[in-house]
């Protein structure tokens, strides 16, 4: 196979925003809001240079947003792969989004695995705090400063869910480690699943 012929089939073989995309509503169960699948999809361009070579997120009233994923969106379901509510992305074609998923790399395929975790266990306010405070960013809004007020009572959520390590959480909530266990002591709650690194705090709750 010469070059060209051999970089037009890397190209016709590599993974689009759609398959992305479609293997992240299949490992979340097959239904998103609208705000977690652009949270999704920026938390994967973080660790999948494909997507962030694609996509150009901006800072917006609730956080980092693209339009190219609504026009994504827009296109699959006017193919009749996904289904657009007011608030929800309802996947209709489970067999196309398998082979999505399948045309990912091994590794990629672990991280959208982990971030649909994330958007499945999570509130669309408990996913807002994990970008804000984990992702940063200069801009501010009433949004960002209604979940910030919340950031202790949300982080807590996401532990007791399984959905982030005791170390994460704490972080989110933006404390010390030893300051978030003192507060779940105070407030009687132990970590309904505890990661490796967290288990001599864990034993301490």
């Amino acid at each position: 196979m010469d070059i060209v012929k051999k970089l037009q089939e890397e190209f016709k073989n590599k993974a689009s925003l759609a398959d992305y995309l479609l293997a992240l509503l299949s490992e979340a169960g097959g239904r998103l809001s609208r705000l977690k699948v652009q949270k999704g999809l920026f938390i994967l361009s973080r660790a999948v240079s494909d997507l962030s070579e694609v996509l150009e997120f901006k800072a917006y009233r609730l956080g980092p947003w693209d339009p190219q994923i609504n026009d994504e969106l827009a296109r699959l379901e006017a193919q009749g792969v996904v289904e657009l509510g007011e608030k929800y992305v309802v996947l209709k074609n489970n067999h196309l989004a398998k082979m999505s998923l399948e045309k990912l790399p091994p590794d990629h395929r672990e991280v959208v695995g982990d971030v649909a975790e994330l958007l499945r266990l999570a509130t669309d306010d408990e996913v807002l705090l994990y970008v804000y405070a984990l992702y940063g960013g200069d801009e501010w809004s009433d949004v960002k400063n209604h979940i910030y007020s919340r950031r202790v009572d949300l982080a807590i959520s996401l532990l007791q869910k399984g959905a982030v390590s005791l170390s994460l959480a704490a972080r989110l909530a933006g404390m010390s480690l030893v300051e978030f266990a003192e507060e779940l002591k105070r407030r009687g709650v132990k970590p309904f699943k505890a990661h490796a690194e967290d288990i001599d705090f864990a034993k301490r709750l």
